[in-house]
């Protein structure tokens, strides 16, 4: 059995963090994924949705917060998630909602609670900004996701098709409210 990690350090991204981001983004994706689809899908997605440039530029919008979660003492992160207002077209989201839109740790890492630190952080975040909903989206063969999502009180209310290359595949839309204990 491995030893748990004592904590971790949550932290919030700057432009400066491009790389890290951009690194921990297109590792943990393509371990989450690239045994279920095409390789030529999951690279090109990796390619177009985590270069450098495309996560620098995600950084300094307004709209997006990143959050890096980082085991004490390691230099490098080993999770991260990124918070975006906005809404899904075709749904009428819950009032005042934020879009949890990637939240993802290291395989080697994952089973050691930084999905939950970063959950947790990112519930804080999104109460703290004043938000009372959110949101996210998470594939339906995703069942460990779905899990996860669910222990933390997500719900369906819908579903949106996403497209890995040419294979158009079903999220489910999930969103919970925010609670006092979110802080």
């Amino acid at each position: 059995m491995t030893d748990m990690p004592k904590s971790y350090r949550i932290s919030t991204a700057s432009s400066d963090d491009a790389f890290a981001v951009a690194d921990i983004a297109r590792r943990s994706f393509h371990d989450a994924f690239a045994a279920d689809n095409e390789a030529q899908h999951i690279e090109e997605y990796i390619e177009a949705s985590f270069n450098e440039q495309r996560v620098h530029e995600e950084l300094l919008d307004a709209a997006s917060t990143f959050l890096l979660a980082y085991r004490d003492g390691d230099a490098a992160p080993v999770g991260y998630a990124k918070l975006r207002v906005g809404g899904v077209s075709g749904y009428v989201l819950p009032e005042n909602s934020i879009e949890i839109e990637r939240l993802y740790a290291d395989q080697a890492a994952t089973g050691q609670g930084i999905g939950s630190a970063l959950m947790k952080e990112c519930l804080a975040a999104a109460k703290a900004a004043g938000f009372d909903n959110v949101w996210l989206g998470v594939w339906e063969n995703n069942a460990g996701g779905i899990r996860f999502y669910e222990r933390w009180g997500f719900s369906e209310f819908g579903r949106k098709i996403f497209y890995m290359g040419t294979d158009p595949q079903n999220d489910l839309i999930l969103s919970r409210s925010l609670r006092e204990e979110d802080v």
